[in-house]
């Protein structure tokens, strides 16, 4: 079926197969992830691939009544990121997918959300590890792989110059 944000059934149709989608691969519905109007908010599923590395669907559907329905043409799309989310609630995002829009045919944009959902796990599964502390490693605004353990700033700086006989201080 070819997809037709206009019309609302379209739109109801689209949610429902995204969430059995997501639902019958394991995914489970995090309400943590989901904006503070719970109704309105956008729903979020995540699925725990290893320790504390989840892969993140943001599906850009939300009850509207009773019923599940993806947001209106243009306001939003589907998204899927693996991040990182410790104990405590931080989250560090390890990586993020290619949007995943929602146009053409139903079975299309399910497609390409399954194949960004396994592009995600595969960075879950083996993500990069820092050297010194072995944590994993996310990528910065700037896009460089940064430590989520922040170790850098952990470790002992000498004050003595190598080179020089002079003393340097951090402040």
């Amino acid at each position: 079926m070819k997809y037709n944000p206009q019309l609302q059934y379209h739109r109801r149709y689209l949610a429902t197969e995204i969430i059995d989608n997501l639902m019958n691969e394991g995914f489970q519905r995090n309400t943590d992830l989901e904006g503070k109007y719970y109704q309105h908010s956008e729903a979020v599923f995540s699925k725990l691939v290893q320790d504390d590395v989840y892969v993140v669907v943001y599906t850009s559907c939300d009850l509207r009544g009773n019923a599940w329905e993806t947001k209106n043409s243009g306001k939003d799309a589907i998204r899927v990121a693996t991040l990182k989310i410790e104990n405590d609630g931080k989250r560090l995002g390890l990586a993020k997918q290619t949007r995943t829009h929602r146009s053409g045919n139903v079975d299309d944009i399910i497609s390409r959300l399954n194949e960004r959902c396994k592009a995600a796990f595969k960075i879950a599964m083996y993500p990069t590890r820092c050297e010194q502390c072995n944590s994993v490693k996310f990528v910065s605004k700037k896009g460089n792989l940064v430590c989520a353990d922040f170790c850098w700033t952990k470790r002992q700086t000498s004050y003595a110059n190598p080179k020089t006989t002079r003393r340097t201080f951090n402040f």
